[in-house]
């Protein structure tokens, strides 16, 4: 590194000589400058050996020179990089955030490290390390940037994965440690009453009169059933922490439900001395996956068993309520009669392999049940909780919304659908016969891709493509973007009001300069967020977007996914936590309807949604049967 800033200030003294060259006498100047041409010639020959990006700038951002690594990076000629800005490169996307680390070290007059993200001219993302230092002249007035960047890909790649490995190495060992812990009490475990039961039937069978066999098969069913309901719950738990159950939400009366099960509870698991009351006033129709819920009021009513005193007694109840996020839900209490939990295990019982305290005399539990319940209630966007009665006993209550949609999405998204994404070039003319409907064009306020130039040659393709089409905006959502970046709220309505005219202004003069060419009155609407954000239509595929955010944990982790990608490009770190997306990803929440559903927004027969790119977990909805057959998704690109 010390070598290659050696070869970059002989340059500098380099151009400060040039800019006095011409005062000096006729043969010192030939002299001098031969020698210079020679040394420049050297020093290039050194430079472009490198195995690295060295360039400088002038203060506008433009290209004065690089090495031949730079220039296979940005596949052009060196002729055609010079006086070209970031913006006019492969990595156009990223050239805002490239000028604004050039402007700190210009304006700052120091030299900054970063890490930085660029699309090389092979269309492949890579990772630098790079290092700007600013240009002097012989004046010490900054007239440019020094930039180095190495490539370090590979290296941030088998970071990241020595990263995983590491948390799933110290994930695992604390499952490992608590289940080594779990299985360690042997009471806990059927496994040992059932080889006991059988091992004294064995050695007693002349000895034991029939009863005491029957007694005896008894108690090895009933730890086998345990056992059973203790693998298949290891098994539910870790299916659910791997994402590889989603639910399926279908109508059904909970009352009905309730009842039902309770019946098959007693049919099947409880003893005669156990009295289980109900009690509802109405009906209670919504949306849950019935079989999940099955399981969660079967294990409940199990778990108050276990802890109820005689004269044992568990009371259900269904209630209509309130969600923290003020949607309306039901209620659901299961209380037994026993002993109270302990104060400092009320919030730990939910947890895999935890063992409460809270015994009655012969109790065993397994410590999955709690936990499987905890899982599934979450993934119905709902909550659950335990709290101890002031007479008596415990109850353990969860609450869902009652209206969560009717929809299901295989875990995979994979479901064939007649939804299609198109990939045409920008350049080309298809002369299709039938000309497509309807295009909604998709402009991104932040993006640099979209200038006045731009847009226009995109209205000129798709005016030949399509019988109308429309332009959209993403207005006003930039500010989820920027909040999570860390701006402050002022600054964030400055920045958004002004960039969101700004767009649209490229957007009418774009238009305008088309019409004027046609020589037509056609009206071309602007469509943004702001103007249908109150309508029901909007709405409507908003709140589905919602709803499988929280109750499809594959739907939000593309969603979450998708949103560090954008970050990454924007973000001055690489500190990029979950709650941090958890605010940006609202941006993508709020545009995303337009994407999967256009025609149900704008009220049109079918739509084609007009974009440059496609996020990876865009393609996977496309293959759903999230998106109608009436949405298509065309990427524009230049080849």
């Amino acid at each position: 590194m010390k070598f290659i800033y050696a070869i970059i200030t002989c340059f500098e003294i380099n151009i400060i000589y040039n800019e006095n060259i011409h005062s000096l006498p006729a043969l010192i100047y030939m002299q001098l400058e031969n020698s210079l041409y020679t040394q420049s010639a050297i020093l290039l020959q050194i430079i472009d050996a490198v195995d690295a990006s060295i360039y400088w700038k002038d203060s506008s951002g433009k290209y004065v020179m690089c090495n031949n690594y730079m220039l296979n990076m940005a596949g052009v000629t060196k002729d055609k990089i010079i006086g070209s800005t970031d913006y006019l490169l492969p990595w156009k996307d990223q050239a805002s955030k490239i000028r604004e680390i050039d402007e700190l070290v210009i304006n700052n007059k120091k030299t900054y490290k970063v890490e930085e993200r660029a699309t090389i001219s092979s269309n492949e993302s890579k990772t630098f390390l790079s290092s700007k230092s600013p240009l002097f002249d012989n004046l010490g007035k900054v007239i440019g940037i020094i930039g180095v960047s190495i490539d370090i890909t590979q290296y941030k790649l088998l970071e990241d994965e020595f990263q995983a490995v590491e948390k799933n190495v110290e994930k695992y060992m604390q499952i490992k440690d608590k289940f080594l812990k779990s299985i360690s009490y042997e009471h806990r475990i059927p496994l040992c009453e059932v080889v006991s039961a059988a091992q004294r039937l064995n050695d007693n069978w002349a000895k034991y009169d029939n009863e005491l066999k029957l007694q005896t098969v008894q108690t090895i069913l009933e730890e086998s059933n345990k056992l059973s309901k203790l693998v298949l719950d290891i098994v539910e738990v870790s299916k659910f922490a791997q994402s590889n159950i989603d639910l399926q939400l279908e109508k059904h009366n909970l009352t009905s439900v309730m009842q039902e099960t309770i019946k098959n509870y007693l049919a099947t698991y409880s003893r005669d001395d156990i009295d289980i009351i109900f009690k509802t006033e109405i009906d209670h129709f919504l949306a849950f996956d019935k079989l999940q819920i099955e399981k969660v009021i079967t294990n409940l009513i199990m778990n108050a068993e276990r802890f109820a005193l005689k004269p044992r007694r568990i009371t259900i109840s269904l209630t209509r309520a309130i969600l923290r996020n003020s949607l309306s839900a039901i209620l659901c209490s299961i209380q037994d009669n026993g002993i109270a939990v302990p104060n400092e295990e009320i919030y730990s019982i939910f947890e895999p392999f935890y063992g409460t305290s809270r015994f009655s005399y012969n109790t065993k539990a397994s410590g999955f049940g709690l936990s499987l319940c905890k899982e599934i209630i979450s993934a119905h966007a709902g909550e659950i909780w335990a709290e101890n009665r002031l007479s008596e006993g415990c109850s353990v209550s969860f609450i869902i919304p009652t209206d969560l949609p009717c929809i299901s999405i295989s875990n995979k998204l994979g479901e064939e659908n007649s939804s299609e994404i198109i990939t045409k070039d920008l350049n080309k003319i298809y002369h299709n016969s039938n000309k497509k409907p309807f295009a909604l064009i998709g402009i991104s306020p932040f993006n640099s891709y979209f200038s006045i130039e731009q847009i226009l040659k995109i209205i000129y393709w798709i005016d030949r493509e399509f019988d109308d089409f429309a332009i959209f905006i993403p207005d006003r959502i930039s500010k989820y973007t920027l909040e999570a970046l860390g701006y402050n709220k002022q600054r964030i309505h400055q920045k958004i009001r002004k960039q969101d005219n700004y767009t649209e202004n490229k957007i009418k003069k774009a238009i305008s300069l088309f019409l004027e060419n046609k020589q037509s009155n056609k009206k071309i609407d602007i469509i943004n967020i702001s103007s249908l954000i109150d309508k029901e239509n909007f709405q409507s595929v908003y709140r589905q977007c919602i709803d499988l955010f929280n109750t499809s944990k594959n739907f939000r982790n593309g969603c979450l996914e998708t949103t560090e990608w954008i970050l990454y490009n924007k973000a001055t770190n690489d500190s990029i936590d979950y709650f941090t997306k958890n605010i940006a990803v609202q941006y993508l929440l709020y545009e995303l309807p337009f994407m999967i559903n256009s025609p149900k927004i704008l009220g049109v027969n079918s739509c084609t949604f007009v974009y440059h790119s496609i996020p990876d977990f865009l393609k996977q909805l496309y293959n759903s049967n999230l998106v109608p057959n009436s949405q298509q998704y065309l990427i524009l690109k230049e080849y």
